[in-house]
């Protein structure tokens, strides 16, 4: 968006880097063993649909509203992200 893409644009470029490098971790970890194949075609195509679903509905919005949106969205996740120092950290069990 700082060079001057639409903001549906930028969105669809960056979720196309994401998926290229969440497609090559799903095969180091399909290749370790470490997926349940079986249990993951279950929920393969709802997470499809919701995908699409997003897409269109992110291309629906208009631009004026996209912007400020997506804004203060990475705001948010940046501040998240620095505040949470346990994301992404198994909860201590209670004995």
């Amino acid at each position: 968006m700082a060079i001057g893409l639409p903001p549906s644009t930028a969105i669809a470029t960056n979720k196309l880097a994401n998926t290229i490098s969440n497609g090559t971790s799903m095969l180091t970890f399909l290749r370790a063993g470490k997926v349940d194949v079986k249990k993951n075609k279950k929920i393969m195509p709802f997470i499809f649909i919701g995908s699409f679903i997003s897409a269109y509905t992110v291309h629906l919005v208009s631009p004026t509203i996209l912007k400020p949106l997506l804004l203060v969205m990475h705001v948010l996740v940046t501040a998240y992200t620095v505040f949470k120092k346990d994301w992404g950290q198994q909860p201590k069990e209670r004995t």
